[in-house]
């Protein structure tokens, strides 16, 4: 009897989704991109991070392996943060482009094939990135006036301290090339919610192009991020981003 011939597929985007204590969500994000992945019209990886939860989103992950195709689960034992989940993901993607969201799918997925489409067409185009400062960006999301000043405060430190001209780095939807991941693997040393604009400090200091596009909030999940330990946090974070780009820490 003939053997079955196995097919290695090619991967063309690596879908990275790091999570947290995701159960109330998770189950309804993998329905999302299991259907997504059959439909896109090409190839898809999935790769789910479980960033040390205590509840039951390993299980709900786990549950999913048998019904996508091209599906990883990663788990780390212990909280790593956000960055430090998105480097594993990194690690283990073999797509020619990496899109990262966040596990509840904030701003859905069908922007994922206009992102690949950019990226295919500007053959210079490092990193493209979702912001919700974008002039065409719509969202249904108010903010109380505590988490607004708050924001407007970290914006104006990573402005004045790091990143001029650029508004929005924390917007949770972004595309790269794998090169761009190779290098942020080799630079990175945040492991926290302030990778993202390491990120931007690694791209800016080698020369790289990285461009925004408006997003659509489409539905909103509370925030992990605790707003004044995690602020503080950042802001530590970026001043150590600023110590090491002065020593030329980023360039390559």
């Amino acid at each position: 009897m003939k053997e079955p011939q196995i097919i290695n597929r090619t991967i063309d985007v690596s879908i990275i989704i790091p999570v947290l204590n995701a159960e109330a969500f998770l189950e309804s994000s993998l329905r999302t991109l299991r259907d997504y992945a059959v439909s896109c019209g090409y190839g898809v990886e999935i790769i789910v991070v479980d960033d040390g939860s205590s509840d039951r989103t390993l299980e709900i992950a786990r549950s999913y392996a048998g019904s996508i195709r091209d599906y990883t689960i990663l788990h780390l034992p212990e909280n790593k943060g956000k960055g430090g989940a998105l480097k594993e993901g990194f690690r283990k993607a073999r797509g020619a482009f990496l899109v990262f969201t966040d596990a509840d799918l904030p701003y859905g997925i069908a922007m994922f094939g206009h992102m690949l489409g950019q990226m295919r067409a500007q053959t210079d185009l490092s990193l493209l990135y979702g912001s919700r400062s974008h002039p065409a960006s719509q969202s249904r999301k108010k903010y109380g006036f505590i988490r607004n000043a708050g924001r407007t405060f970290f914006k104006y430190v990573v402005q004045s301290v790091l990143l001029s001209g650029i508004p929005d780095t924390q917007c949770g939807i972004k595309m790269m090339r794998k090169e761009f991941a190779v290098l942020l693997l080799e630079c990175s040393r945040v492991d926290r919610f302030a990778f993202d604009i390491e990120m931007f400090v690694i791209a800016r200091k080698n020369s790289l192009l990285f461009l925004d596009f408006p997003v659509e909030l489409i539905h909103h999940k509370e925030s992990s991020v605790r707003l004044v330990a995690d602020t503080l946090m950042m802001i530590w974070d970026i001043i150590h981003i600023r110590l090491r780009l002065g020593r030329g820490e980023y360039e390559r």
